[in-house]
């Protein structure tokens, strides 16, 4: 619900895509929750002055033991040189005071904490990062043994 207001805002089209069957994956879910809040706020963010304004979610399991979670916008991408940066604590290509450059460096470090990865992918025609997170897990993400995320 507070994703749909976020995306409405900058008048996007939201899509999620799941390609998997149910997934069980143990960690903190409300963390999980503002990364992902976070990646499609920068999407709006970043879109919000191009014609056209997209959000796509693409959720899907590989090898049987990783869950990617891809969040990709209509934006052309990410140069070489502010990818090289944009993770860092207190880098931000927002105008003052819209940000504070740590959205992105704490989610890497939530993502990272549950034994996983938070990166750019260069390749993809449009802005895309990917969230990699291990399915099978025994790590501790959190002090409560019942925070099992379903997909």
């Amino acid at each position: 619900e507070f994703v749909v207001s976020i995306v409405k805002k900058c008048e996007a089209d939201l899509t999620i895509n799941k390609d998997f069957e149910e997934q069980k994956l143990h960690c903190n879910p409300t963390l999980i929750s503002q990364v992902l809040i976070n990646l499609i706020k920068n999407s709006c963010d970043a879109i919000s002055n191009l014609e056209e304004r997209w959000i796509s979610v693409e959720c899907l399991v590989e090898d049987s033991s990783n869950l990617i979670i891809k969040v990709i916008d209509s934006g052309d991408g990410i140069s070489e040189d502010i990818a090289s940066k944009i993770l860092l604590p207190y880098f931000t290509t927002k105008e003052v005071g819209k940000g504070t450059g740590l959205g992105l460096s704490l989610s890497r470090n939530i993502i990272e904490g549950h034994q996983g990865a938070l990166e750019i992918d260069m390749e993809a025609v449009n802005t895309t990062f990917i969230i990699k997170l291990p399915l099978n897990s025994k790590s501790e993400p959190s002090d409560n043994e019942d925070d099992d995320f379903f997909l």
